[in-house]
C-alpha cells in the first residue's frame, strides 16, 4: 500500500518527510497543494484523513464531494476540526490580538479556526456530500510547554494567520502584543511552571 500526504505548507511537509525517513517508511508520497486543488483519479484511496484543515477552506462542500470521489466504494473519511473557541484554551491569544489591533469580529461563515465548530453543521456538510453512516464526537487535545514564554513561541508556529497579522505591525507593537499573548497563558501555568491547555476537537467520520 501507499500513503499520500498533502499540505499547503512546504515547511510542514519537510517535517513530515524527516519523520517518515526516521521511521524507515518508503511508501509515503508528499505533495504540496491546496486541499481544494487536489487531483487524483476517482476511487484511488481506501481512506481519507484530514486534521485541522476543513475549517480553513472557502468551499468545504465542494472539497468534501471531491474527497468522496477519490475514495473506493466502502472507503472511509475521518476528519477533525476545532470546537468552539471557549473550549479551545490555546486560542487565548486570538482575542488579545483582535483587541490590540482593533480587529472586527469575523463575519459568520468566513473560513477560520472555528468556522466548523458546530458539530451539527459539520455532520450536515459531510452527509450532503454523499457520505453515509456519518457520526461526530469530541476529543480533548492537550498542549503543554515549559513556560508561558514557550507557549507564545508555540503559537507563533501553529497560528500562521495570527503571526502574519503581527508581522505587518511595527516592532514596538509586535513586542507589546506578544507580551500580552504571553500573559494570556499565565492562568494555565501549573506549580511546576508548565503551561497546560485543554483543547476540544470535533471529529467526523463517514463511509462512501
Amino acid at each position: 500500500g501507499r500513503v499520500v500526504c498533502t499540505d499547503i505548507s512546504e515547511e510542514m511537509l519537510a517535517v513530515a518527510r524527516d519523520r517518515a525517513t526516521d521511521a524507515g517508511l518508503t511508501n509515503v508520497e508528499f505533495i504540496a497543494r491546496d486541499a481544494e486543488e487536489l487531483q487524483f483519479d476517482d476511487e484511488t484511496f481506501d481512506a481519507v484523513l484530514s486534521r485541522a484543515t476543513l475549517m480553513f477552506l472557502p468551499d468545504v462542500a465542494g472539497t468534501l464531494i471531491r474527497l468522496r470521489r477519490f475514495l473506493r466504494s466502502g472507503g472511509r473519511l475521518a476528519a477533525s476540526v476545532w470546537g468552539p473557541m471557549p473550549a479551545v484554551q490555546f486560542s487565548a491569544a486570538f482575542p488579545v490580538v483582535a483587541q490590540e489591533l482593533g480587529l472586527p469580529p469575523p463575519p459568520p461563515g468566513r473560513p477560520g479556526a472555528f468556522a466548523l465548530s458546530d458539530p451539527d453543521r459539520l455532520e450536515g456538510l459531510v452527509t450532503e456530500a454523499g457520505f453515509r453512516e456519518v457520526e461526530t464526537g469530541t476529543v480533548s487535545i492537550i498542549f503543554e510547554t515549559e513556560s508561558p514564554e514557550r507557549f507564545a513561541d508555540f503559537i507563533r508556529d501553529v497560528a500562521p494567520q495570527l503571526t502574519t497579522l503581527l508581522n505587518d505591525q511595527s516592532a514596538d507593537v509586535q513586542e507589546r502584543v506578544w507580551g500580552k499573548i504571553t500573559d494570556a497563558y499565565r492562568p494555565f501555568e501549573g506549580a511546576d511552571g508548565h503551561v497546560r491547555t485543554e483543547n476540544q476537537a470535533i471529529w467526523v467520520k463517514g463511509v462512501k
